[in-house]
C-alpha cells in the first residue's frame, strides 16, 4: 500500500526512519498535486522524559524526488506541568 512504499522508500530519504529507528504509525496525506504530507508518531522513544513524539513534514514533488517545504516536531512528555498537551518544546 502507499504508506508501506513512503516508509520504505521516501522516509530513509529524508532521515525520518533509519536502521535503529522507525515511527509507530505514518499516515500520508495527498495534499494536491505533487504535494503531501507526512505525519509520523512514536511512543516508543530513547528519552525517559517524553511519552509520544509527532513528526510533521510537508513535501513538494521535484524531478529528483521529493523535497521538504515545511518540517516540525512536537511532543507529549511524560513529566512536569504538562503531561497530557502536545507542545513543540523539548520535554524537560
Amino acid at each position: 500500500d502507499a504508506t508501506t512504499q513512503w516508509r520504505d522508500a521516501v522516509l530513509p530519504e529524508l532521515g525520518v526512519c533509519t536502521a535503529d529507528f522507525a515511527p509507530d504509525q505514518i499516515t500520508v496525506y495527498n495534499t494536491g498535486d505533487g504535494q503531501a504530507t507526512v505525519v509520523t508518531a512514536s511512543d516508543v522513544l530513547f528519552d525517559d522524559s517524553v511519552s509520544a513524539q509527532e513528526v510533521r513534514l510537508d513535501l513538494v514533488e521535484q524531478p529528483d524526488g521529493w523535497q521538504v517545504e515545511w518540517g516540525g516536531v512536537r511532543f507529549q512528555c511524560s513529566r512536569g506541568d504538562n503531561t497530557t498537551e502536545w507542545q513543540p518544546e523539548l520535554c524537560p
